[in-house]
């Protein structure tokens, strides 16, 4: 038994951990897929639109699927009695492979309004650091 097929049984074996970790109540859920093995899209997709997600886009890359899930509405799977991790604690899975940098998209408003505060500051301040080098 190769190491990947191995990996792959225990990916599968810890899929319902996974899933709820991934789809932990925030507005936004990325997951990336790898065609080297893991949890199927399929699982995936059932798995977010049962914990009240919905599929928002989706890219692929070198071998590699990015789904964006955008929540929708409460989950239809039943809650916990304990919760299985408290917020800011790392999970066995997450690494380079599940942190995924914001697109444009998903940047919030007050993330937008700096990045435009940032901009206009400099269109203001340039004509006088162009006059004062003359």
């Amino acid at each position: 038994m190769g190491i990947t097929s191995r990996a792959n049984k225990k990916t599968q074996r810890n899929a319902g951990q996974i899933l709820d970790d991934t789809f932990d109540g925030k507005e936004t859920a990325v997951y990336k897929i790898s065609s080297l093995g893991g949890l199927k899209f399929e699982q995936v997709l059932a798995g977010g639109e049962q914990r009240g997600y919905s599929l928002h886009a989706q890219n692929e890359s070198k071998g590699i699927t990015t789904m964006v899930f955008k929540k929708t509405h409460e989950s239809v799977l039943p809650k916990p009695a304990v919760q299985a991790r408290s917020h800011g604690q790392q999970t066995p899975h997450q690494g380079k492979f599940f942190d995924v940098k914001p697109s444009a998209k998903e940047l919030s408003t007050k993330s937008r309004l700096l990045i435009l505060g940032g901009f206009l500051a400099v269109l203001i301040a340039f004509p006088f650091i162009l006059n004062a080098f003359n």
